[in-house]
């Protein structure tokens, strides 16, 4: 999916859009955060949707009472369709530190989400709940990596910092990509803008701003 956020940059620029069409077009797509409260009980809520790191795919959630305890719930998955995993399936690695966490769901959901106006894509996922301050962690650190085991023994894998040019280049030559040419680093520095990781930062952000 990082992938995707190049040649999207490529294309645009190619096409001589201004870096506000650019910007604002992914900023639709990636990192879409969401709010507001239940009529029933008053209960807050706060969402960040379309956090993308190559080929996972979050969504972060937190309420009034996880919030409480200090947790958030994490919807994690692909953007294939494919059956995530049992048991501690997601991994982070936050600076080189290891994190693994249990999955309580049998059975992988398979929905369909929005990525701006005329985009549609599939999300296979679980439900996994971790600590606040591991979510902190991630947004503050310097390189966040992510490890998701599928049900068929394999495991796909992405970066969520922000990549350097050079890793661009890198991924772009890889087997399956496809390659957008010429890639520059203001199209790595668009690309980086709508990291997973500057997602995560932006939650930490909504859950410092909510008065729960």
């Amino acid at each position: 999916m990082y992938k995707l956020i190049l040649v999207v940059s490529f294309l645009f620029s190619m096409a001589g859009c201004a870096f506000t069409d650019t910007e604002a077009l992914l900023q639709s797509m990636y990192n879409v955060p969401s709010s507001g409260s239940s009529k029933f009980d008053g209960t807050k809520y706060i969402r960040m949707s379309n956090v993308v790191c190559n080929s996972v795919m979050f969504e972060l959630y937190q309420d009034t009472k996880k919030a409480e305890r200090g947790l958030v719930l994490l919807e994690s998955g692909t953007t294939e369709i494919e059956n995530i995993g049992d048991g501690k399936s997601l991994h982070f690695k936050l600076d080189g530190e290891l994190y693994s966490y249990n999955t309580g769901d049998v059975v992988t959901e398979h929905d369909t989400v929005p990525m701006g106006q005329r985009l549609n894509i599939p999300f296979s996922h679980k439900t996994y709940i971790i600590p606040e301050k591991v979510i902190r962690q991630a947004a503050g650190s310097e390189e966040f990596l992510v490890k998701l085991d599928l049900a068929n023994g394999t495991f796909i894998e992405g970066t969520c910092s922000p990549l350097t040019l050079a890793q661009a280049k890198d991924q772009d030559t890889k087997p399956g990509n496809y390659s957008a040419p010429n890639i520059t680093q203001e199209h790595v520095d668009t690309a980086n803008r709508i990291s997973a990781q500057n997602g995560f930062r932006e939650f930490v952000e909504m859950m410092d701003s909510t008065a729960w």
